[in-house]
């Protein structure tokens, strides 16, 4: 419908770069990751936020938006995630920092050493 042009968005990842634990070495190094993430770029359902980015096929959002596009048209949000988004050009970046910084020896709220890998993501959208 004409009427939703532009209120949401899906983004394709085109290229992933990142960090990875290797357990033989026993430290970080550069990681391999696919490029294959999609995502939908939405109006929030929730009243505290103003959108919400949710993997394809997912009901829950990985990272939402207090705020709107703001006058140069880009977009912020946090969450599992961290997306930045500029409607002018219709790329998006995220990252997700989970991971080397976060493990403590004896402490398993983030896991074990290397079961997160800091990422990052970069892609284009399109209105839907």
């Amino acid at each position: 419908s004409p009427v939703f042009a532009g209120e949401s968005y899906i983004c394709l990842t085109d290229l992933a770069v990142g960090f990875a634990y290797n357990k033989d070495r026993k430290e970080w190094e550069r990681g391999s990751f696919k490029a294959t993430a999609k995502y939908i770029v939405s109006k929030s359902v929730q009243k505290e936020y103003r959108w919400e980015v949710k993997n394809v096929g997912e009901k829950l959002p990985v990272a939402a938006c207090k705020t709107d596009f703001n006058e140069v048209g880009t977009l912020v949000c946090e969450g599992f995630i961290d997306f930045r988004m500029n409607k002018n050009n219709l790329r998006f970046l995220i990252t997700y920092t989970l991971g080397y910084w976060t493990y403590s020896p004896g402490n398993a709220l983030f896991g074990t050493e290397g079961e997160n890998t800091p990422y990052m993501e970069i892609g284009k959208c399109s209105p839907m």
